[in-house]
């Protein structure tokens, strides 16, 4: 199954449960000047994501905002780090 195989089934029927299968993460800049930039694909990218699984990305855990959701009857953790492009691997 392709990347773009697994996003079409993006539905949120269920309750997350279980260990996490997936970590979807969009990488970006934290902050109003970069909201629509280049450097901010990623974090649209999972806001998209987010709204069409009907979650909010708004959860603090590991130095991001993360959201549980369930896609294509798997638990996913969508996460935006809230570092820096040049500090993600913190």
């Amino acid at each position: 199954m392709s990347i773009f195989d697994f996003f079409k089934k993006a539905e949120n029927t269920q309750t997350p449960t279980g260990p996490v299968a997936f970590l979807v993460v969009g990488l970006g800049n934290p902050g109003k000047e970069y909201l629509y930039t280049r450097h901010n694909t990623g974090f649209l990218t999972l806001d998209y994501i987010a709204e069409r699984l009907s979650v909010t990305v708004n959860r603090a855990k590991f130095n991001a905002l993360t959201a549980d959701a369930v896609i294509g009857g798997n638990r996913v953790l969508l996460i935006k780090p809230q570092t820096y492009m040049n500090e993600s691997g913190v």
